[in-house]
């Protein structure tokens, strides 16, 4: 007998499962599950010089986000919420696996946006999601000068360096994070 079945699946705490494939189920989401995953799970595979959740960079995105535009703050603290499903692959991964983005986040996004009524596709999220990014790379040590980005906007990066430097000198525990998180998304 075999633990598999024909339908991919993630299994979660208490033996339930997050099943993949075709339109994902929006009701399959459950934010406590999101929260300790993106909590859990290190950016960059672990290779910064610090410990930095995806929890935190989401955090990271959705205060720069914030200082420009208040009302996507949610769908900035969204922006990565597919990774507590199908993890965080690296994008020199994802480029080596082009079907994965649409095959596999993209159908969990979708369901993101059906569950919690926002939309990822806006500019300012993508460019603030971007700007982290390479300071969170820039700060930990991965010299991300030789990877060939376009220049960010000068305002957006003043942004992105001054919440980059509160937030690792608050150093907040993921975990706590984890329980504003759940507050904010469910806008309590």
């Amino acid at each position: 007998m075999t633990p598999y079945t024909d339908q991919a699946f993630v299994g979660l705490p208490g033996g339930r499962r997050f099943y993949f494939g075709g339109q994902i189920d929006p009701d399959q989401i459950v934010l406590k599950d999101v929260a300790r995953s993106l909590s859990k799970t290190q950016r960059f595979n672990g290779h910064l010089d610090f410990d930095w959740s995806i929890l935190q960079h989401s955090f990271l995105v959705a205060d720069i986000v914030t200082k420009f535009d208040r009302s996507l703050r949610r769908a900035a603290l969204l922006h990565d919420a597919a990774e507590a499903y199908c993890c965080d692959l690296v994008q020199p991964i994802k480029a080596l696996v082009p079907e994965y983005k649409d095959r596999v986040e993209a159908p969990i996004m979708r369901a993101f946006e059906r569950k919690y009524s926002v939309s990822f596709c806006h500019r300012l999220i993508k460019q603030a999601d971007l700007c982290a990014c390479w300071y969170e790379a820039k700060v930990g040590g991965l010299e991300p000068e030789s990877w060939g980005w376009p220049a960010f906007d000068a305002e957006l990066a003043d942004a992105t360096i001054d919440v980059l430097d509160l937030m690792l000198a608050d150093n907040i525990h993921p975990l706590v994070l984890a329980k504003e998180f759940i507050k904010e998304v469910e806008g309590k």
